[in-house]
């Protein structure tokens, strides 16, 4: 299977950080990763995208659980 660079990573708001943001849009990867509430800058992601990550952690989670009983 050939590698393929990644679009987007998408991350939970423990990843808002200047330095993963930074070296993301030098590799032009796109951030999908809400700021956190102490941010003063406004930053705009992908709320669709970041949505789709959420139902998929929960559906994942779910499995997990049902295989451990």
């Amino acid at each position: 299977m050939p590698e393929t660079e990644p679009t987007a990573l998408l991350a939970d708001e423990r990843y808002d950080a200047d330095a993963i943001r930074e070296d993301l849009r030098h590799r032009g990867i796109d951030a999908v990763i809400p700021r956190r509430s102490n941010r003063e800058k406004p930053i705009i992601h992908n709320r669709t995208l970041y949505r789709e990550r959420s139902a998929l952690r929960g559906d994942i989670a779910k499995r997990f659980r049902l295989t451990e009983t």
